[in-house]
């Protein structure tokens, strides 16, 4: 998948971690390499869990004078 990305110019990076300590690191590495992230898009889930993560978001990007996008999450099911 890695280089069929890479021969149509784009790349895949996978991380491991929570919302806030990927999302994090990312903001503040293209930060100091002179690229400011203007928004961070999310989808939205239904649960605690997911409910702090994406609180947890919104709270970095405001520190960071970044847009925060919260998307509807729209499942099809086959079976229903």
């Amino acid at each position: 998948m890695k280089l069929t990305l890479e021969t149509l110019g784009s790349g895949l990076c996978v991380r491991v971690g929570s919302f806030p300590d990927v999302v994090g690191a990312l903001i503040d590495g293209l930060k100091r390499s002179g690229y400011p992230v203007g928004a961070v898009w999310m989808t939205e889930h239904e649960g605690t869990e997911e409910k702090s993560d994406e609180k947890h978001m919104a709270s970095m990007c405001e520190a960071n004078g970044a847009e925060f996008k919260l998307w509807t999450d729209e499942k099809y099911y086959m079976d229903e």
